[in-house]
């Protein structure tokens, strides 16, 4: 058993909503920092994403 997760620790979680971005950043022990974007910002990701639901 190790100590840290296979893929390394956590970095950004990113929660995609019809009309905006949220990026929630770890801070410290227990905290997060919470950043919210319009989709524009993140178009190329929105495009991934759209990507991927349309193969599902």
């Amino acid at each position: 058993m190790t100590s840290e997760a296979p893929l390394g620790s956590k970095q950004c979680l990113i929660h995609y909503h019809e009309k905006a971005f949220v990026f929630q950043l770890p801070h410290e022990v227990c905290h997060s920092i919470l950043l919210s974007v319009e989709p524009t910002v993140g178009s190329r990701l929105q495009s991934f994403i759209n990507g991927c639901q349309e193969q599902l």
